[in-house]
């Protein structure tokens, strides 16, 4: 499994990549989008499963589907979403992620982007963090085609 904040997380220490990429959120977005599809094309490459987890722009879900269909490979999403907005809240406040290098999430910047936030227009599996774990566990097996 990949995700968008623990690559970035490890191109903190490096100053010059950060005077690069800091200053224009499309480039930092850019950088972790391109780490991201060549650590999957590796997996894929390789015949294993990647799973990426980050919000994605279609432009890059697009780039995604080359690579699976290049691989012969399946493409599944699964968009995790929080309905209840205090619940979210107090998740986020909450939790220590503790990713060398990154920061943790403040509130405000989880607030932005649900405001911004655009889903895929794909066929994908919508899951609300507010249900049961199992519930969504199962849910998660039935897409997959994965037996529990």
């Amino acid at each position: 499994m990949f995700s968008f904040d623990w690559v970035m997380g490890a191109l903190t220490p490096f100053d010059g990549v950060q005077a690069a990429i800091q200053p224009n959120r499309e480039t930092f977005r850019a950088v972790g989008y391109s780490l991201l599809t060549n650590l999957a094309e590796k997996q894929l490459r390789n015949e294993q499963p990647a799973i990426i987890d980050c919000v994605t722009r279609m432009p890059v879900f697009e780039r995604w589907q080359q690579l699976a269909q290049q691989y012969k490979s399946d493409l599944r999403v699964i968009e995790c979403i929080v309905s209840d907005e205090a619940i979210h809240r107090s998740r986020i406040e909450g939790r220590v992620r503790a990713i060398p290098g990154w920061r943790e999430l403040k509130w405000e910047y989880v607030a932005q982007a649900r405001a911004e936030f655009e889903p895929l227009d794909t066929k994908k599996l919508v899951l609300d963090a507010v249900e049961p774990f199992t519930d969504n566990l199962a849910r998660v097996r039935e897409y997959l085609g994965v037996s529990a």
